[in-house]
């Protein structure tokens, strides 16, 4: 389940884009040595340490070059509630939110749920995330094309444009496991336009548990 541009095993994705970097270096105060370098003033009743040029660096130099703006709200996590994680997943619906929490999914069907229930709420955070894309390498990257998929953001001049296809998951109406054996999940998200058919297959990761690992043994629209 991957936005825009989906693979098989054997399949190749296309070209990634491109994005750049900003490099600051800081000046000579960087460079002083931490050292305490105290001089003593005596006022007759009380004794002034001054304060040392290292730490006059510091906090000279304290933030400097780091990023200090509001997170933007389309890369924020979206909650969804555990009434509707239940009316979702009946008795799977704990280990789907603890999945959804980032407590790590237990098993490779609690991820596929955790994905479908992110999709529906419209989470690109999440779905980027939990996710290994050969064309988008970084989560922002992966972030932004989800929230495209889903329409909840505009296409930049360097995106592909949704395909109808991926449209439909913007309409989304019910997931239903087919079968789950080892780390491969088969599955059918109920669209309002189509039916997504689909064997993931999924894979271990130390935060998340599993994540999905961008390959597809089977995967079709019905």
């Amino acid at each position: 389940m991957t936005p825009t541009c989906r693979r098989l095993r054997s399949t190749r994705r296309p070209v990634a884009l491109i994005t750049g970097a900003v490099v600051v270096q800081l000046g000579g105060l960087a460079s002083l040595a931490v050292s305490h370098v105290c001089a003593f003033v005596n006022t007759g009743l009380h004794v002034k340490p001054q304060v040392s040029l290292a730490r006059q660096a510091a906090a000279a130099t304290a933030g400097f070059g780091e990023k200090r703006k509001k997170t933007d709200p389309e890369f924020k996590r979206v909650k969804v509630s555990l009434e509707q994680l239940r009316a979702d997943h009946g008795d799977k619906a704990e280990d789907v939110d603890w999945a959804l929490r980032g407590q790590g999914a237990k098993t490779p069907e609690d991820m596929v749920r955790a994905r479908f229930s992110a999709l529906r709420a419209g989470d690109g955070l999440f779905m980027a995330k939990t996710e290994i894309d050969e064309v988008r390498p970084t989560v922002k990257q992966r972030t932004k094309a989800w929230l495209t998929s889903l329409g909840r953001r505009e296409k930049s001049q360097f995106q592909e444009a949704p395909s109808e296809e991926v449209m439909k998951l913007r309409k989304i109406k019910s997931f239903e496991l087919i079968a789950a054996e080892g780390n491969e999940v088969e599955f059918k998200i109920h669209c309002e336009e189509g039916t997504l058919h689909e064997r993931s297959i999924m894979q271990e990761d130390e935060k998340w548990g599993w994540i999905y690992s961008g390959e597809a043994k089977s995967l079709k629209w019905e």
